[in-house]
């Protein structure tokens, strides 16, 4: 279906992607403290997005320690606001295509050559949802893309 017929390919709908993208990329704590560190190796590292990337990492340890509301409402707030500094910086989405072409390494069984810093996950289901939930949001937003050139 080609969305540009419905005005959904507008700037708009495009950054909506883009962050919901970003906020699924996010989502498996596992992977925030690497991802917030090639973040920081990677991109222009202004003072938002210092501060989104170590309050991600502060929310992620809390909600891993005890699965309380108050923890569960930051990590969804930090995820939230490093979401939207991650998109600012990341505008041709380079930082996006990294993490997306490791994770499907990582999905493959590669565990060398990463540019994200971990030990491979074992590839369980948690682990495969989060990748396939990562590459469905990765490809709508370049579907998007070509549909509306």
């Amino acid at each position: 279906m080609n969305f540009t017929h419905f005005g959904l390919a507008s700037p708009l709908h495009m950054q909506a992607l883009r962050r919901i993208f970003m906020r699924s990329m996010l989502s498996f704590r596992p992977f925030i403290d690497p991802i917030c560190s090639l973040a920081r190796e990677v991109l222009p590292t202004g003072p938002r997005l210092i501060a989104a990337t170590d309050t991600m990492r502060r929310a992620a340890r809390n909600l891993q320690d005890a699965e309380v509301g108050i923890h569960r409402q930051a990590f969804e707030r930090a995820r939230e606001d490093l979401a939207c500094a991650l998109d600012e910086v990341d505008e041709q989405g380079l930082f996006a295509d990294l993490v997306v072409a490791d994770l499907i390494g990582i999905e493959a069984g590669q565990e060398s050559g990463l540019s994200l810093k971990l030990a491979p996950p074992t590839r369980n289901v948690p682990f495969l949802l989060y990748v396939t939930t990562v590459r469905r949001n990765h490809q709508a937003i370049w579907t998007a893309m070509t549909t509306a050139a």
